[in-house]
């Protein structure tokens, strides 16, 4: 009996000290408490000069942009007394309004069946000297085009001639309208979908890099 009762109480002390181990660790717990504050992916317009080919003996045609008044991402184009084989064009700049960079994804021209060509069209120092423009804009010399794969950083512009040309498709006393898209992306995302004309985002870097 009494060795049955020295089991007992030998386990029993053994249980109290490991109860006291368990219970009487010193610890001390550590935090890391966070904020993140989000950027902004954003972008703007402005308008600059527009003109035409027309020689001034024949100017009978001519082409204005305005902004829509509350909302900064659209531009409303319109041209007056147009006729095919003439260029009309619009110096335009899209500026980074948000605070992280984007790149350029997609340019192109939403509507079917126009008449001519609508686009942004690169320039050289030819072109520019042509209508004068590095005096009024010097800031166009770095030629940062509106186009695919063009990234700009906050507070930067990407510039681009916009150009509208009608072909012999184009009907007397009558009334076109076309819609073209840019969409601009994070610097460091893959696009949603490859641009206009691009099976993949691959054949589109690919192209970009030739």
């Amino acid at each position: 009996m009494k060795s049955k009762m020295g089991v007992i109480l030998g386990v029993s002390l053994a249980t109290v000290l490991m109860l006291g181990v368990t219970y009487g660790l010193w610890f001390q717990a550590l935090y890391i408490y966070g904020t993140v504050y989000t950027g902004t992916l954003d972008a703007r317009w402005s308008i600059h000069p527009a003109w035409d080919s027309e020689p001034p003996e024949k100017d009978y045609s001519n082409i204005t942009v305005r902004a829509c008044g509350d909302d900064p991402y659209t531009l409303y184009v319109t041209v007056e007394n147009a006729y095919p084989c003439i260029w009309y064009y619009a110096l335009i700049d899209l500026t980074n309004t948000g605070t992280i960079p984007w790149k350029i994804y997609d340019t192109s021209l939403v509507t079917e069946g126009f008449p001519g060509t609508v686009q942004f069209v690169p320039w050289d120092d030819k072109f520019l000297d042509l209508i004068d423009l590095p005096a009024q804009h010097p800031q166009i010399g770095e030629k940062m085009f509106i186009e695919n794969g063009t990234q700009v950083h906050p507070g930067e512009s990407a510039w681009g001639v916009f150009a509208i040309h009608l072909t012999n498709d184009a009907q007397e006393n009558s009334t076109y309208t076309f819609t073209f898209k840019v969409v601009v992306e994070q610097w460091n995302e893959w696009p949603t979908k490859p641009p206009a004309g691009y099976d993949s985002n691959e054949e589109w870097l690919a192209d970009l890099a030739e």
